[in-house]
């Protein structure tokens, strides 16, 4: 995160904020995408977040509380009217099998937020390329803070591997950049999270991509770059959910 050097606000809502300069890094593309060297280093930056508090239950007693079944209706709910809207303003656009993965996404999304509940941390929930700074020196520095909540690590690994690099590159180097993660957790202190546990989560958490899009493009101001953005994002999510049967894990 950058360092934050005064913070004021007042009653009605004004407010400033002084954060560092972190030139010369430069931001993330979403449409352009990342190389596999930038996606490993923004996900060894992510065990950073999630390494610490892994599995912690002050983070509940904190007030960071764990979706539940009534959080999880109520998504459902929600994805199934902006899924189908989705599908209609995008409809010229999508494949069958994207269009299937998004209504397999508005069908199983209640049960996808609950599972796995035994592993828990912080998690960003919008880590991607438009929210990522990279320095030239290899460091990653992650912005827009607003979508923190408790939830299972690997969506935010899940979401930045499919919708950031192409999807030849995720396919041929998720497999060691996850592992890249896990490892980088175990130097935070995380023990007993094997590879396979691990990828298996990776591959279980890939409905984070197009549920993010989607959401983001029913509240987002519509804009050329902006659709472009979001259909880049939902398709390299698409064949991610395909690829690894993601769907049929949950």
């Amino acid at each position: 995160m950058p360092r934050c050097w005064h913070a004021w606000d007042d009653e009605d809502g004004d407010f400033l904020l002084l954060l560092d300069d972190l030139a010369p890094a430069v931001q993330g593309d979403q449409l352009a995408g990342c190389t596999p060297a930038q996606a490993e280093a923004a996900v060894v930056n992510l065990a950073g977040l999630h390494g610490p508090r892994w599995g912690d239950p002050t983070l509940a007693e904190a007030g960071m509380a764990d979706a539940g079944p009534a959080d999880g209706a109520v998504l459902k709910e929600v994805m199934a009217s902006t899924t189908e809207m989705f599908l209609d303003r995008f409809a010229a656009e999508l494949s069958p099998a994207e269009a299937a993965a998004l209504e397999g996404l508005a069908d199983t999304i209640d049960r996808w937020l609950v599972g796995r509940p035994e592993r828990r941390a912080p998690v960003h929930g919008d880590y991607r390329l438009d929210n990522l700074m990279f320095a030239p020196d290899g460091t990653v520095t992650a912005l827009d803070w607003q979508t923190v909540s408790l939830g299972l690590p690997a969506r935010d690994v899940a979401f930045l591997l499919s919708t950031g690099l192409s999807v030849d590159d995720r396919r041929t180097h998720e497999a060691d950049i996850v592992e890249a993660y896990r490892r980088a957790l175990e130097t935070h202190g995380v023990e007993g999270h094997g590879s396979d546990e691990c990828f298996d989560d990776y591959a279980f958490s890939m409905l984070q991509g197009p549920l993010i899009a989607e959401l983001g493009w029913l509240v987002a101001e519509t804009t050329e770059r902006g659709d472009a953005m979001f259909m880049a994002m939902v398709r390299r999510a698409c064949a991610a959910i395909d690829d690894l049967g993601t769907l049929s894990r949950i």
